[in-house]
Parts: C-alpha cells; sequence; structure tokens
C-alpha cells in the first residue's frame, strides 16, 4: 500500500534516489569506456555527479528520520506498571491479652473443654514430701508443745528476710548479696506483728565440717550485729519440751525489743 503522507513520499523519494545513485556509481565503474579512459573529464564528471546524489539521499535520509522519529515506525512500549509493595503491620495482641500472658518458660494455650493447659516442653518440677527433713520435723513437734501457742514459729526463712540491710544505706547491695544465700532453720516470732524474737538452729553432724562451721561463724555475726540471739541445739533423738520452752523463755527475755521497722 502507498502512503499517502509526506513521510511516505519523502521515504520514497529518497529510497529511489539512494538505489539510482548506487546504480549509476556501480554502472560507471564497470563500463569498458570508463575503465579505458581512466584519467579522463568524464571521470571527473561521474564523480561529482556520484557525489551530489550520494549528498541529496543523505539530506532525505535525514529528513526521514526526524520525521519518523529516528527511522522507527513501531509505538513505543507501554510504561511497566509500578506496583506499590505494601508492608503488613506486625501482628500483635491488645494490651489486655499482653498483660495477662503467662512467663516464656510455661507458656499456655486455651482450649474449648479443658480450660488452660501448658505447651512446649514439660517442665521438671516436682511438690516435695516435705518442707522439714527427718531430722527437723522430729525437733518440730516439741518445740511447737515447749511454745504452746504463746508465739509463732516458722521453718526455712531467709536471712535477708529476718535481719536485712536498710534500703538507705550507701552498699544495700553489697550486704544484701552477702546474705542472700543463707537461710535460719526456725524463726520464733510475735503472734501479731511477726516481729522476730528468736532463731533457732539445729546442728546435726555436718554442722561438723569447717566449711559449715565458717558458715555458722559469720551467720551468729550477722544476727548479733542485728540485735538478734540465737538459740542453737544440738541434734538428738528426743527432745524435752519443759526444756525446751525454759531455754526459748530466757533467750527471748535477752534479746532486745527493736527500734523501729525498716522495711
Amino acid at each position: 500500500m502507498h502512503d499517502p503522507t509526506h513521510a511516505g513520499i519523502l521515504y520514497r523519494i529518497h529510497l529511489s534516489i539512494d538505489l539510482r545513485a548506487r546504480g549509476m556509481a556501480y554502472g560507471y565503474y564497470n563500463t569498458r569506456p570508463y575503465r579505458r579512459r581512466r584519467g579522463s573529464s568524464q571521470e571527473d564528471e561521474g564523480s561529482f555527479f556520484e557525489g551530489l546524489v550520494f549528498l541529496i539521499g543523505l539530506v532525505c535520509k535525514g529528513f526521514w528520520r526526524v520525521i519518523t522519529g529516528g527511522g522507527s515506525t513501531k509505538p513505543p512500549p507501554p510504561p511497566k506498571p509500578t506496583t506499590t509493595r505494601t508492608t503488613r503491620p506486625p501482628m500483635t495482641a491488645p494490651p489486655s491479652m499482653l498483660s495477662m500472658a503467662p512467663p516464656r518458660a510455661i507458656q499456655q494455650q486455651r482450649t474449648a473443654n479443658s480450660g488452660w493447659v501448658e505447651i512446649g516442653d514439660p517442665l521438671p518440677y516436682r511438690r516435695s514430701s516435705g518442707v522439714l527433713t527427718k531430722g527437723e520435723r522430729a525437733f518440730w513437734i516439741p518445740l511447737l508443745h515447749a511454745l504452746n501457742g504463746k508465739y509463732r514459729v516458722f521453718c526455712k526463712v531467709r536471712l535477708n528476710d529476718v535481719v536485712p540491710c536498710p534500703d538507705n544505706h550507701p552498699r544495700e547491695t553489697y550486704w544484701f548479696k552477702k546474705i542472700n544465700r543463707y537461710h535460719v532453720d526456725f524463726v520464733i516470732c510475735d503472734p501479731v506483728t511477726t516481729v522476730p524474737l528468736l532463731v533457732v538452729e539445729l546442728d546435726d553432724r555436718r554442722h561438723r565440717r569447717r566449711q559449715r562451721r565458717n558458715r555458722d561463724e559469720f551467720k551468729d555475726a550477722v544476727l548479733r550485729a542485728a540485735g538478734m540471739t540465737v538459740y542453737r541445739v544440738r541434734a538428738q533423738q528426743a527432745y524435752d519440751p519443759i526444756e525446751l520452752a525454759r531455754q526459748i523463755n530466757a533467750s527471748i527475755a535477752t534479746t532486745p525489743a527493736p527500734t523501729k521497722t525498716i522495711r
């Protein structure tokens, strides 16, 4: 099909001129008279005409590229659609659920029938058969008979709960760590205010070792510095409640009353 536009007309003119120029140049070079009369005036005329035709072809080709936009008749490819990636915010539980979340070590899951159940590795803890050892239980019953409800007795109490370091002390953390792992066997307290009145230590065969003796000496020094009396009882098979009551009352009578509550 013929293109009636100006671009099509120029392209056909350029093509015809270019082909004629190439054919005339080829014909001039290969004809016998041209070969025999090389260097004559006809050669100069042919060279001039060939250059003029070539120059016209270049001009037409330039017009054609300007009109057609670089000589390409294909439409430019459509731009690729730009997709915007939306980042989803991390899923978080509402504040009410976060406050109710259990610790990581004991994660739990809600079920429809059985309520809260633990998931993950089972925890290896079991309930003890008794807080007191066999020798301590043998002393526990006579001690209760000796007190006869006059005082309250607590067993295996942390030493820091009995004689803590004041919070306003400049080295409170240091002195707390010094007694953090110590505990006392029995603490006799006031039945109303639970103020500690006497510390009772039961010494069995293990307290004869040098390391245990050093620990006991340090513990006694801490209690004496706080104004507490220590009553040490040697472990034995049987105890006399009357003798225990006499020794306990005498020890409590020598214990000074606390000046003020530090916690």
